[in-house]
Order: structure tokens, then sequence, then C-alpha cells
């Protein structure tokens, strides 16, 4: 039967010394070409985040800031009934926050 154990006793010092620098030097170019692989991936989701991720989270907040600012523009609109020129004062500016958030609305859409 074959055998590594025998094989291994009819090589030379030498040359059992160069099978195992062939080895080691194998391995270690597995284990360059396992790290770059994963290096590229890294920075290919790295990429993804700042293209992507940093869009999504900037619409995210501009929507999120625009309903903060249409809930205190329907309550100044509450506060103020008694005054017409404020109410439409206040809806105007409503309604020009309404489209910014429908705007942002829809470039997140897109983006997910």
């Amino acid at each position: 039967m074959f055998s590594l154990k025998a094989l291994l006793a009819k090589l030379s010092t030498g040359q059992r010394m160069a099978i195992s620098l062939g080895a080691l030097l194998a391995l270690t170019v597995i284990i360059s070409i396992v790290g770059y692989t994963a290096l590229s991936r890294i920075t290919a989701d790295g990429q993804h985040a700042l293209k992507v991720n940093a869009r999504v989270t900037e619409q995210s907040l501009k929507v999120s800031s625009g309903v903060s600012d249409l809930r205190r523009y329907e309550k100044d609109v509450f506060l103020n009934l008694r005054d017409a020129g404020k109410v439409a004062d206040y809806e105007k500016k409503w309604q020009g926050i309404r489209d910014g958030v429908v705007v942002s609305l829809g470039v997140l859409y897109g983006l997910v």
C-alpha cells in the first residue's frame, strides 16, 4: 500500500525541506487569495453603504423632518382658526412641506 511515511522516508532531508517549503508557500498563496477576496467584498459593501444606505438615510431624515413640520403647521392652523390670513399662510407652508415630503418619499421608494 501507498504510505506517506514510507514515501518521505525515501527522500533526502533536502528534498523533504523543499516539499515543506513548497507546502508552506502554497498555503501562503491560498491565504492571500482568501484575504484579497474578503477585502474586495468588504470594499464593495462599504461602497454600497456610501452610495445607497447614506442616500436612504438622508431621504428618511428629510421625510421625518417634513412630517414633523406638517404636524407643527396643522397645530398652528388649529391655534389660529380665528384669523383667516394666518390659516391661509399656514396652509401654503403646509402644502409646500407636503410637496417636499412627497418628493422625498418618491426618491426613497426608488432607492429601496
